[in-house]
């Protein structure tokens, strides 16, 4: 009986781990980009990577949730938002202590938004725009360009 159970136990493991979806998003023309996957059974937890090293700065942890639409909104059921709502950029970056939450559309054309808290009373939109989606180990370099959460003062 033990010895079913952990077989089991590896075999449900394993299904989990091999449904895990990657996801490589390319803000140009920013220099950052990002680096996640989400994970669990069903697929709702997202982490990975904010991806500077096209900026010369240190890249960062972030992690969050992804949403899909209900069928009455999206009767395919194919739209899929990741919310990485735990991005430390702000604090890291500029010394500035501003939540950031960073939304994908991953499904269909890419696009992204971001919301920041400057003043303490409730986000705002700070920046967006399109995405794309690339391969390897790192995002494409973009050169002469600040990253996509730099405040326009």
């Amino acid at each position: 009986m033990k010895k079913t159970f952990l077989v089991l136990a590896i075999v449900a493991l394993a299904s989990v781990a091999a449904s895990a979806k990657n996801y490589n998003i390319s803000l140009a023309p920013y220099c950052d980009a990002f680096e996640i996957t989400t994970e669990g059974s069903p697929l709702i937890y997202v982490g990975g990577v904010h991806d500077y090293s096209g900026c010369g700065v240190p890249s960062l942890y972030v992690g969050g949730f992804r949403h899909s639409f209900y069928t009455s909104i999206d009767p395919g059921g194919g739209s899929t938002i990741l919310d990485l709502n735990s991005d430390p950029t702000f604090g890291y970056l500029d010394g500035l202590p501003y939540p950031l939450e960073f939304i994908f559309n991953v499904s269909g054309q890419c696009s992204w938004v971001i919301y920041a808290d400057f003043t303490g009373t409730g986000h705002v939109i700070d920046n967006s725009g399109t995405c794309g989606f690339f391969t390897g180990a790192h995002a494409p370099k973009v050169q002469g360009t600040t990253y996509s959460a730099k405040r326009n003062q």
